[in-house]
């Protein structure tokens, strides 16, 4: 059986140009009138990891939505939440909705890390095969991005998946060279972000160049949604500011390479179950790894990595050859003859990387014949 009948978070960013043609798009590009005017004097929200709550973007003459609950949203907040009694039930609507967006007629990828909300998903893929069948389960990738190689290869041995790794056996500093070439840097994002890497696209597009995936027929999942789900929106901040929280974060920026992305942490019966944790609310551990070690029977044996082990590794660093790159590539450009920046090696939300990118699409933007201009 095939299903895809569930419903959850839509990511809801939407441009709108203010000049008399009003164009209205999801797809930044597609609202820019022939002449733009940057912000030469940006609001510092828009160059940070959470952007706060302005609506401007780099251009005088675009800016996107204000946040405005859906009604399921609004539904979901007014709902008297029913509080669980198991993490176990926790795991039940995680893997329904898994099921219930499954379309089997398709290739799937993983996006997979070593941490415990990605693991959670591949094991429930493998429970429902076993449920289900191989035919149910059809042809499934998962990918490793960012470093996490060597757990990666141990979690997909033990769940009996087939892994991908990312620009395996390259150097850590030159693992993400391919993200900072110039003349494609602004396809990647929609809108301008702060933050170089953007693991919906690179290495999806690395893989498909490389004959490794089609673009075609491929249905995405990712464990996206879940660390401020089950962490910030359970314990810290509460739903209602979170779902505004989501508005504005810069991933909301980030263009998606191909095919149909699911989340299945974002549909609308795991965050009830989620809310209704409340035994749990208070717990130091992270909720994703109090399921795992309950769900899991090889768990515990296979350790996370966290962002300060890669950093040690030089996985979030940029080699010396590609950093000159990205040095010229910038001083070339028409941006970046007008606005200097200072280059550092760290892969991380940072404003060099902003300008980076805003210069990359300026250039394609007067190479198609646009005018642009600073206020």
């Amino acid at each position: 059986m095939c299903a895809n009948s569930m419903s959850g978070i839509e990511r809801d960013i939407i441009f709108e140009s203010t000049c008399d043609c009003k164009c209205k798009s999801k797809i930044f590009i597609e609202t820019l009138p022939n002449e733009l005017t940057i912000r030469k004097n940006l609001p510092i929200d828009i160059t940070k990891q959470f952007m706060g709550y302005s609506c401007e973007t780099i251009f005088k003459e675009v800016s996107i939505n204000k946040y405005s609950p859906t009604q399921e949203t609004e539904i979901f907040l007014n709902t008297p939440i029913q509080p669980i009694n198991d993490l176990s039930e926790l795991y039940e609507e995680i893997k329904k909705a898994v099921y219930n967006t499954w379309d089997c007629t398709k290739v799937h990828i993983l996006g997979h890390s070593s941490g415990y909300d990605s693991r959670l998903l591949s094991y429930i893929i493998k429970e429902l095969t076993i449920e289900h069948g191989q035919d149910w389960m059809g042809k499934v990738y998962c990918v490793e991005v960012l470093g996490e190689e060597s757990n990666f290869k141990r979690i997909m041995q033990t769940v009996g998946l087939d892994g991908i790794i990312y620009n395996e056996g390259i150097p850590a500093q030159a693992k993400h060279s391919y993200s900072f070439k110039f003349d494609t840097f602004w396809q990647k994002f929609n809108g301008i972000v702060s933050y170089p890497v953007n693991v919906f696209y690179d290495a999806y597009r690395y893989l498909s160049e490389q004959g490794m995936i089609s673009k075609n027929n491929i249905q995405y999942y990712t464990g996206y949604g879940a660390t401020e789900s089950m962490d910030n929106a359970l314990a810290q901040w509460g739903f209602a500011y979170y779902y505004k929280f989501l508005h504005h974060l810069q991933v909301q920026y980030f263009r998606q390479w191909g095919g149909e992305w699911t989340y299945p942490y974002w549909q609308w019966n795991v965050q009830k179950a989620i809310r209704g944790c409340i035994k749990w609310k208070d717990s130091k551990e992270r909720l994703a790894k109090l399921l795992a070690d309950q769900i899991i029977p090889w768990n515990k044996t296979i350790p996370r990595i966290d962002v300060k082990e890669l950093k040690q590794a030089q996985y979030m660093t940029i080699d010396d050859t590609t950093l000159k790159q990205i040095e010229r590539d910038y001083n070339r450009s028409w941006y970046g003859g007008n606005v200097p920046i200072k280059l550092t090696n760290n892969i991380g939300y940072n404003l060099w990387s902003f300008h980076y990118c805003v210069a990359s699409l300026c250039e394609h933007l007067l190479e198609q014949g646009y005018k642009i201009k600073f206020i």
